[in-house]
Formats: structure tokens, C-alpha cells, sequence
């Protein structure tokens, strides 16, 4: 089972890198969520498939599965694309549906460390990431998501922002739950 994880991760970082590669400005991109997200997950596959499995790992996981399932619900929820091609292309899914697929690839494919205390690793992320998008439109640039504009749309992107700092913990808990279930001793 663990080859099959190091299969579908060399595709994941393949297909990541050919996305990256074909983009006009690839370090602006990485200011969209969906990006970080799924950089967040190709990192952390590296590090899952290369090294003893050690604290930074396994908080790094948490961030990057924890934020990967998130990204995935948030975006269809609110119907999303990754870009203006729409919802229903290959590169959409690959951002918005096949990086939680690859999270639960994993959780079946290898045990992995879980802690149910390690919630507030993908939360902190979170909050970073909020008060990243503050900063950048107080400065006057423009919101990257409509509905995280704290200039024009104040109360939804709070309202979004609270409904986030409940969902993202509950992502977290969640895979615990799967991969304690899954690997029971």
C-alpha cells in the first residue's frame, strides 16, 4: 500500500508542477488559497515519502490535508473555479476535488501520527492567511475572493471568516477520526 502512496504523490507533484509551469505569473497565483493549499499538500507529500516520520511532519500534514479538505468543501459550496475556465475542467478538479481524493489516498494507504490537539495548526494557518488579505487591502489592493473583500463586503467575508474557524478544525478532527479508525492496533 505504501507504493501506491508514493505513486499517486509523484503524480500529484507532477501534475502541481506542469500547472505551475504553464501559468503567466506563478508567484501571484500563490496568493489564492486554492494554490497554497495545494503547494502546502505537494511539500508535505515530499516530506511524508522521504524522511522519518518526525513532528514537523506530521504538523505539516495536518495543515496541508486539514486545508486540502477544506479548500475542497468551501469551493464547492460556493461553486468556485481555479480560474475562468469554470467548474468543470481537469484543472479545476484536480485543485477543488483531487487533493482531498489524495488526502484519503494517503490516510488508506500508510498509518500515519494523527493528534486530535493539532486542530490549531491548520486554524493558525488560516488566521494567517486572513490577516494577510486585511494587510494586502488595506494597502489597496483588491480582494483575491469576493467574498473575503473586507472593504466592499465587510460582513460577508466575517461571516465567511467565522464559518471558516468552525469548518477548518472540523476538517482536522475529521481525518483523525479516519485514520484512527483505519489503523486501530
Amino acid at each position: 500500500m505504501k507504493m501506491i502512496g508514493k505513486l499517486v504523490t509523484l503524480l500529484l507533484n507532477i501534475v502541481f508542477l506542469q500547472y505551475m509551469m504553464v501559468e503567466p505569473f506563478p508567484l501571484f497565483i500563490l496568493q489564492s488559497l486554492t494554490y497554497q493549499g495545494m503547494l502546502l499538500l505537494c511539500v508535505s507529500s515530499v516530506v511524508t515519502y522521504c524522511f522519518k516520520e518526525s513532528r514537523f511532519e506530521a504538523i505539516l500534514r495536518s495543515v496541508s490535508y486539514s486545508m486540502a479538505v477544506f479548500i475542497s468543501i468551501i469551493s464547492w459550496i460556493l461553486l468556485i473555479p481555479v480560474d475562468e475556465d469554470g467548474l468543470w475542467t481537469i484543472k479545476n478538479h484536480f485543485f477543488h476535488t483531487l487533493n482531498t481524493i489524495y488526502c484519503i489516498v494517503c490516510i488508506y494507504a500508510t498509518p500515519q501520527q494523527w493528534r486530535k490537539r493539532d486542530w490549531k495548526y491548520p486554524l493558525l494557518y488560516g488566521i494567517l492567511y486572513v490577516l494577510y488579505n486585511i494587510l494586502q487591502q488595506n494597502k489597496g489592493h483588491s480582494a483575491i475572493y469576493p467574498f473575503l473583500d473586507f472593504v466592499n463586503n465587510y460582513y460577508l467575508a466575517w461571516l465567511i471568516v467565522g464559518l471558516s474557524a468552525v469548518l477548518i478544525p472540523s476538517c482536522h478532527l475529521g481525518l483523525c477520526s479516519s485514520n484512527s479508525k483505519l489503523w486501530r492496533n
